[in-house]
């Protein structure tokens, strides 16, 4: 089964300030963090609220796949690599 999922998923490789997801996106994914940090920073209306950090090792992500993200998320150091993981 694990195999299965592996098949859907997606490694993101992303240099420092690299985009990982944008605000308005979809939230139908979970992503890991295989390796580095991730800044995932959050608007409340207009105002940005301050970042949280996902460091390897961590999944975040998925809400409600019909809502759009009030969040955006960029890579912290030069080479980090991110799972893709699919909510179905």
């Amino acid at each position: 089964m694990f195999a299965q999922l592996m098949l859907h998923c997606r490694l993101k490789q992303l240099g420092r300030g690299g985009i990982l997801y944008e605000m308005g996106n979809l939230s139908d994914c979970f992503y890991f963090v295989l390796k580095g940090d991730v800044h995932v920073t959050m608007l409340d209306g207009k105002e940005t609220r301050p970042t949280k950090t996902m460091e390897e090792g961590m999944i975040f992500g998925f809400r409600d796949s019909c809502l759009s993200r009030d969040d955006f998320a960029t890579s912290k150091q030069a080479d980090t690599e991110v799972i893709e993981i699919p909510s179905f």
